[in-house]
């Protein structure tokens, strides 16, 4: 008899049987099998007969939680519904946008912050000196210098490290990163980065909701720097001194060649309109090329270390992720424009620190044009399936192609901005709730092979706004493709240019 209860309790409990309050509807049987139980207990259980059917009231919390797994159920299936028109709508826009009648500025005002309050006051470090520097560690993520970074910080010692700094006259301090590693016993632990970049604070928001103090902030990356000691407050604040690191800046190739005053008039002054210019940057490789006539070392050597000729055919690679690009975006300085270029690179923080602690522009620019000839596809990072290419990139931000936000958690997303994407699928319903880009509703999106969260599917939400449908897919994501065969066979620096015969 026992056996027969086991069984009959072990039956699985059908869609059917829970009704709208969250109680379960039991057909009653002839043959009850409730016979020698308590009367007392079964008229708790039990409500007035109705319809052949019998009651059972469940537990408050056992109540909440099977509302909880149907409005989550419920939420999915709506979600799918959309998505599944969004998807037929994504057919249609295959094609870049003419013309983006959406404001460029605001993402870069990170409207979405609230209203901030501005910063006064200088922040000059001396180069190659050594200061002291309250650390703020970031998950994931390098800072470059001279980019803008959003953060909300909720942590109660950050949020008093920051008073601090708001209180000093140079609003500095340092940024460092750290991830998540697996070491040899299969167990993740946390890395700590010493090579960082001091931020300097631009505007912030002091917030307090439910007793809980915040801070919003953009901050500025500024001078990178080394850390040569530290050491942990009773806070749980870290104190470090640090040595401010500053390029080394070499002279140019062709100051050490006596050139004609002819030949000094056809070379690339740096300036930005000569970026652009197919015949001067034909031009300047033939100067190139009459000046090595008189050293021991051919023409494509000089290239591999002319800053003016690096920043052109970085420039040209870059037209290839972004034919919009302006060359009023890009700086003449070569420092400068060389870390303007990382921060728009959908490439790993490895890769970021090895170009940050690089001493010379030279080295960096070399270091860079040879990631991007590489750089013909963009995959995903956890299972290297195809998601677009580099064709499918725009820009709907002045700042560039990638740029940094953060989200009401705190977790900063390095987003990449695709018209055009592959390979995705879609969770939950599209919302406006703190979104990056005002007027357009994100949908979280995910690997169709691995599941892994890709970034988000903007919408626009109303009808003047141009492009109607776009893709933010952040930067840890994401990964090179391998480079393929007609790029050509070496992959240094020269050999995306024909060695001319001399």
């Amino acid at each position: 008899m026992d056996n027969e209860h086991q069984e009959e309790d072990a039956m699985p409990i059908e869609e059917d049987d829970i009704n709208a309050d969250g109680e379960i509807e039991i057909e009653e049987n002839e043959s009850s099998d409730n016979e020698g139980s308590d009367p007392e207990d079964l008229a708790q259980l039990q409500e007035p007969v109705e319809n052949n059917a019998v009651h059972f009231h469940l537990p408050r919390p056992v109540r909440r939680g099977f509302r909880r797994i149907g409005n989550f159920l419920f939420g999915l299936e709506r979600g799918r519904e959309e998505n599944e028109d969004l998807d037929s709508s994504d057919d249609v826009e295959q094609t870049k946008p003419e013309s983006i009648t959406f404001d460029q500025n605001l993402p870069t005002c990170h409207r979405y912050l609230g209203d901030m309050e501005e910063c006064t006051g200088t922040s000059y470090l001396e180069k190659d000196s050594f200061v002291t520097l309250p650390i703020l560690y970031i998950q994931d993520f390098v800072l470059i210098p001279w980019q803008t970074l959003p953060l909300q910080i909720t942590r109660l010692n950050e949020v008093s490290m920051i008073r601090q700094v708001l209180q000093q006259s140079d609003k500095t301090f340092g940024v460092l990163t750290v991830k998540y590693i697996v070491d040899e016993n299969m167990a993740y632990r946390k890395k700590y980065y010493d090579f960082g970049c001091t931020a300097k604070i631009c505007s912030f928001r002091d917030e307090e909701e439910y007793q809980i103090e915040s801070l919003r902030l953009v901050v500025e990356g500024r001078d990178r720097f080394q850390v040569m000691e530290k050491r942990n407050q009773l806070n749980g604040n870290v104190l470090a001194k640090v040595k401010l690191i500053s390029d080394v800046t070499l002279p140019e190739v062709t100051n050490s060649i006596e050139t004609c005053h002819r030949c000094k008039a056809q070379l690339i002054g740096g300036t930005p309109e000569g970026l652009i210019l197919h015949h001067k940057f034909k031009r300047h490789n033939k100067v190139l090329r009459r000046t090595s006539m008189s050293t021991a070392w051919p023409a494509w050597v000089h290239r591999m270390y002319d800053v003016n000729f690096l920043k052109l055919a970085i420039f040209t690679e870059l037209r290839e992720w972004n034919q919009e690009l302006k060359e009023s975006q890009c700086s003449n300085e070569a420092t400068e424009f060389s870390f303007w270029v990382i921060t728009m690179l959908p490439i790993r923080d490895q890769t970021r620190l090895e170009m940050l602690r690089l001493e010379s522009a030279v080295q960096r620019l070399r270091m860079i044009l040879n990631i991007l000839r590489k750089r013909t596809a963009i995959t995903c990072s956890g299972c290297s399936a195809l998601v677009a290419n580099r064709k499918d990139v725009f820009s709907m931000s002045k700042s560039g192609t990638m740029a940094a936000y953060v989200n009401p958690g705190g977790v900063v997303h390095e987003t990449l901005t695709l018209y055009k994407v592959k390979g995705l699928t879609y969770v939950g319903r599209s919302t406006t709730e703190h979104s990056w880009f005002p007027g357009y509703a994100w949908t979280i999106c995910q690997c169709a092979e691995c599941h892994q969260h890709m970034g988000w599917k903007f919408k626009a939400t109303k009808d003047d706004l141009t492009p109607k449908l776009f893709w933010g897919l952040t930067r840890s994501s994401l990964m090179p493709s391998e480079p393929d065969a007609h790029e050509g066979g070496d992959n240094d620096i020269e050999s995306h240019f024909h060695r001319p015969s001399l």
